[in-house]
């Protein structure tokens, strides 16, 4: 149905580090990220969402991190941005060993970007500032601003949102910034760094998404990709012409900040040279255990240790599970197996298992060598892994409704139909309404509608008319009131006569008041969609961020189910499924849950 649109400018809050390099040595840059919690830093060689080296810990949460070939050496580091005491601090062969800082330079709000801005074959750092809108520039490494220059891209007042970005993207050797502005996915880019926008493209990428950039298919020109921490995808565009061209993932968890630079040339494992871990097969015996069968080769540099193995969700090692281990008397090669326990009565489901070697002096929280691998597990569910779809319930304090009724008692509209849509809330509110535009594949992209400030206790009222054949619309209303909270309540209605109950959507938690959802907490959402489907895609409109797609690529399944990890977010969330069907065209339906 194309009738109304909403585009919504999302405050971004806390800073983002949006970090760009250029081509390392090996020709094909590769990605990273820097988690703050655990000051842990992740490389994925392959871009085929596998854990290749880890380093901890180094950095301090609230840093902001780069990656580049600070030192000259042909390969790339990694360093942060300390905004509160306006000091970078550089690891240069990825150790966790500080080799240099500069200090003071830039200020606290800052977001930091690295590139060869100079020309000069070694990477330099600068910062964008959005409060005015201008980037500095740091050629020398030795805390003076080199440069500065006004950011092309309009209006002439700060946009919040926009992202930083910098890299190669003419080719012509010298790095260049860019913008991402994510409420539009439009990226603005500045070959000259002299304020004009000489290129453009998009909308590509989605509000939430955190942009990196590096030459990622090996073709001589930096490339810009974007980390979706909600659903932990890559996505790559090779082209700058606004395409996916590649993904990657699952991989890292929410909460991490990208990076992007050639990691493998620097030998950035910590591991000694020659250990390996590998993992052969995963095996659930029951509803609560499964046996890993892992291989590994070991140097025996620190004499006799410990294999271990645990279940992961985002890339964080899941709780209630028992830690097992099997010991490794001398150096060689071999296999253990690992006997994995879940010892909780709840339905949860892991993605990952990871890996890991460590000596009897340490622990298993200080591993030396480790590995994450992608495996998808259900453990406590009892058997199936897919808890029955709930009733629904709705939000309080919010009420969404069209005129001939929501859900299966509502009377079908039929083409050309007009459509009135009728809205309260119980206090003064801004007010946000999506819908599915079966035309373009997805929710809220055209904006036609901008509600506004609405007022409490008052039946609003919107007339639109009916432009799609067949199917079931879903209406989600979204409202930030005056007191902070945010509310949204959902609208199902039949077009031609087509059932609303013939796709469903729901959470292991249920939908409802009892849904409820804490930061960092492993979410499972499940579908099913009673017809042949040609494709199947997720969304979300969420209280921190609103509309997210969570699917990474439409879905093809007329049954299925994603899990992801919670971001830091509080409010009611709605979550949408959208079928498109050969015989009843696109067909939609709503589950709302409730973010703590």
């Amino acid at each position: 149905m194309n009738y109304f649109r909403i585009l919504m400018v999302v405050l971004l809050l806390g800073l983002l580090g949006a970090i760009f390099v250029v081509q390392g040595a090996d020709g094909v840059d590769d990605v990273g990220v820097f988690r703050p919690s655990t000051r842990t830093w992740y490389f994925d060689y392959g871009h085929d969402g596998t854990t290749d080296a880890t380093v901890t810990p180094w950095a301090a949460e609230g840093d902001l991190p780069v990656a580049g070939d600070f030192d000259g050496d042909g390969t790339d580091d990694v360093g942060v941005f300390r905004s509160a005491n306006r000091t970078w601090y550089y690891d240069y062969s990825h150790d966790g060993t500080t080799d240099a800082t500069v200090t003071p330079w830039a200020a606290e709000g800052d977001l930091p970007v690295a590139g060869d801005f100079d020309g000069d074959g070694t990477d330099d750092v600068g910062v964008f500032r959005p409060s005015n809108r201008t980037w500095y520039f740091d050629y020398g490494h030795n805390g003076t601003t080199d440069d500065s220059v006004k950011a092309s891209v309009s209006p002439n007042t700060r946009v919040v949102g926009d992202l930083p970005v910098a890299g190669d993207f003419d080719s012509d050797g010298v790095d260049d910034v860019a913008i991402f502005r994510s409420h539009t996915g439009v990226w603005y880019y500045d070959y000259g760094h002299n304020s004009t926008t000489d290129a453009t493209s998009g909308p590509w990428a989605v509000e939430g998404d955190l942009p990196v950039a590096g030459d990622f298919d090996g073709d001589g020109t930096d490339d810009v990709a974007v980390f979706r921490s909600a659903n932990r995808t890559w996505y790559y565009d090779y082209g700058h012409n606004g395409t996916t061209d590649a993904t990657s993932g699952p991989w890292a968890a929410e909460g991490d900040l990208p990076i992007a630079g050639d990691f493998e040339t620097e030998g950035a494992a910590p591991a000694p040279s020659g250990d390996a871990l590998s993992l052969v097969s995963v095996t659930q015996t029951s509803d609560h255990e499964a046996d890993a069968v892992i291989s590994y080769t070991y140097t025996g540099s620190h004499g006799p240790v410990y294999v271990g193995a645990w279940p992961t969700q985002g890339g964080v090692r899941a709780a209630n599970f028992e830690f097992r281990r099997a010991g490794i008397a001398a150096s060689g090669s071999g296999t253990v197996t690992i006997h994995l326990t879940y010892t909780a009565a709840s339905c949860i489901a892991t993605d990952g298992i990871e890996v890991f070697m460590f000596a009897p002096s340490g622990t298993p929280d200080e591993p030396f060598f480790t590995r994450q691998f992608s495996r998808g597990l259900t453990w406590g569910c009892g058997g199936g892994g897919v808890p029955p779809p709930p009733a629904p319930g709705g939000p309080s304090g919010i009420e969404l409704t069209v005129d001939r009724g929501c859900g299966p008692g509502g009377r079908p509209y039929n083409l050309g139909d007009p459509l009135l849509i009728s809205f309260r809330v119980e206090e003064p509110a801004a007010a946000v309404l999506y819908d599915f535009d079966p035309y373009i594949g997805s929710y809220g992209r055209i904006l036609t509608h901008q509600l506004g400030t609405v007022l409490p206790g008052i039946e609003h009222r919107l007339m639109e008319r009916i432009s799609a054949a067949r199917g079931v619309e879903t209406l989600v209303l979204r409202v930030a009131t005056a007191s902070g909270r945010v509310l949204q309540d959902a609208c199902s209605f039949s077009i031609a006569g087509v059932s609303t109950e013939l796709s469903r959507i729901w959470t292991d938690k249920g939908c409802g008041a009892g849904a409820v959802y804490h930061h960092r907490e492993r979410a499972t959402i499940y579908y099913s969609v009673d017809a042949p489907v040609t494709r199947v895609r997720i969304f979300a409109i969420n209280p921190k961020m609103g509309l997210l797609e969570l699917t990474t690529a439409p879905l093809t399944g007329q049954s299925g189910q994603l899990e992801l990890t919670v971001g830091p977010q509080s409010g009611d969330a709605v979550l949408v499924v959208a079928a498109v069907t050969p015989t009843h065209g696109v067909i939609t339906s709503s589950c709302w849950v409730l973010m703590e």
